[in-house]
């Protein structure tokens, strides 16, 4: 994390951290199969992070590119303005630090999976079940994110229009959603390996979803759409938060 740090100052964008999460947990996944022995679980939970993390990574850094690679996001731009000419220095604990210890607590499942299997262990019902939820999340964030994609690059969007269609009829944050629900598949795969460790390995999508929920997902995009947009205060009013469901009727109101 401190060359990705040095990067960041020298073209004065700590964006790029936000396209090295994924990778960051194949870097992990690749130095653990370099001491541990391999399994069929192991190549699963392999190809479950490789899947997601280039996906992510794509889809982040085609978003970074098309914004303009020294554009910073304004996350970070808010910090900035915030810490003055400190920021370079404070950025390296207050983001890359972080992100680097949240990393490794995240990848608890990933551990517990390669640690405490072996060549000879086969894959169980609890392995296909987290297959089938990672699938689940997966093909929300995915679908979520392509729907958003392709809203934001309508030339005949109102300003203000909200997306209220497809997966975002369900839910206003489909791809949050969708990434919290496929670590907890990640786990369950986990879980498989050693119980007791899958026990301790929970503080992973349980970090995620919160992180997701409460930081730096839904109540941080709810606050800021909210400001920018009445139409968003309807949408609220009618689309459950996180978990998909039907949407609510429109209320009506007084004239």
């Amino acid at each position: 994390m401190t060359g990705l740090w040095l990067v960041s100052v020298a073209i004065t964008n700590v964006s790029i951290v936000d396209t090295y999460w994924g990778p960051s947990f194949m870097v992990m996944v690749y130095a653990f199969d370099q001491y541990l022995e391999s399994s069929p679980r192991s190549q699963l939970i392999n190809a479950m992070i490789y899947l997601w993390a280039l996906r992510l990574a794509a889809h982040i850094g085609s978003r970074a590119i098309g914004h303009g690679i020294f554009v910073e996001d304004i996350r970070y731009q808010n910090f900035r303005r915030y810490w003055g000419p400190k920021y370079w220095l404070i950025s390296y604990l207050q983001t890359f630090v972080l992100q680097g210890v949240i990393g490794w607590i995240v990848a608890l499942p990933l551990v517990a999976a390669k640690y405490f299997s072996s060549s000879h262990d086969q894959l169980t019902t609890l392995d296909y079940v987290g297959v089938v939820v990672f699938a689940v999340g997966f093909f929300f964030e995915t679908v979520g994110d392509f729907q958003l994609r392709m809203f934001q690059r309508r030339k005949d969007r109102q300003p203000g229009e909200v997306l209220r269609t497809g997966l975002w009829r369900y839910t206003r944050h489909p791809n949050y959603f969708g990434d919290a629900t496929l670590w907890w598949g990640i786990w369950l795969v986990s879980v498989s390996s050693d119980y007791i460790m899958g026990l301790v390995s929970s503080i992973s999508p349980l970090i995620m979803t919160f992180l997701l929920i409460k930081v730096s997902g839904v109540a941080m995009l709810d606050k800021v759409m909210t400001r920018k947009t009445a139409e968003y205060v309807l949408y609220k009013e009618t689309t459950s938060a996180f978990i998909p469901w039907f949407p609510k009727k429109q209320p009506k109101r007084a004239d």
